[in-house]
């Protein structure tokens, strides 16, 4: 049995939809699917939408994968003030732990796990072990962290020094196993699944992950949320990006 399924394994070195030669963006508007808010991804040729404007499953995940990443690289700035004892507000690590709960945990991970997941089991992928059981366990590694964040996010004494470098600490392990675990969905997962998955069952899996949007903005939460995470990100500016 291969890292994935019978006969199917990981690329060595994949990255993504194959390159297609151009460089330089053209002007918004000029290409299907642009908009205000979409991204030029140079080494696929192409504009990638914001998550609010996708309505295929991969750039879907793609662009929330980027989305997450502009929040991670706040919640950093605000672990160095923290670090740095810059005043900060405490009420800050408990927006940051909704967002990411909320956004990340509550969102993204469940359409990772309740639309792409069976969408692959249905394809021919492993269900118990292999890759998508590894996916499964680094969401619950995920969690874990959360959870330890929103501790002491709810502490009702103030925090001590031994908070403060527990906080600093938590930060930088999750922002760090977050993008390790988005780097090896965006170059390994993602391309082999778009490769095995296509045709009617991708169609399938789009409009599942559509109807799944469609419930969970009814009442505007999610784009309340996408407004929460551009709020901490001009709040607390990156202080460099992160590729992707």
């Amino acid at each position: 049995m291969s890292p994935v399924g019978a006969g199917r394994c990981w690329p060595a070195g994949a990255d993504g939809p194959r390159a297609q030669g151009r460089e330089n963006p053209p002007p918004l508007g000029t290409e299907p699917g642009d908009a205000a808010g979409a991204r030029w991804r140079p080494a696929e040729g192409r504009w990638y939408p914001r998550p609010d404007m996708a309505t295929d499953l991969f750039e879907t995940l793609y662009a929330e994968h980027r989305f997450i990443n502009r929040v991670l690289g706040a919640f950093e700035s605000y672990a160095e003030a923290v670090e740095a004892g810059e005043p900060f507000e405490r009420h800050e690590l408990n927006r940051f732990v909704f967002f990411l709960s909320q956004y990340a945990e509550l969102g993204h991970h469940h359409k990772e796990e309740h639309v792409l997941i069976p969408a692959l089991v249905d394809a021919g992928f492993s269900a118990p072990g292999g890759p998508l059981e590894f996916i499964r366990d680094q969401h619950r590694h995920e969690r874990r962290l959360m959870r330890r964040l929103r501790r002491t996010a709810a502490q009702k004494q103030p925090w001590s020094a031994a908070n403060r470098d527990e906080v600093v600490a938590t930060v930088r392990e999750l922002v760090q196993f977050e993008r390790t675990h988005m780097e090896k969905e965006n170059t390994l997962l993602f391309p082999e699944a778009i490769r095995q998955l296509h045709g009617e069952p991708r169609q399938r899996a789009s409009q599942q992950l559509l109807e799944m949007q469609a419930a969970w903005d009814e009442d505007g939460y999610a784009a309340w949320l996408r407004e929460l995470g551009e709020e901490l990100v001009a709040d607390h500016p990156p202080a460099s990006a992160w590729p992707g």
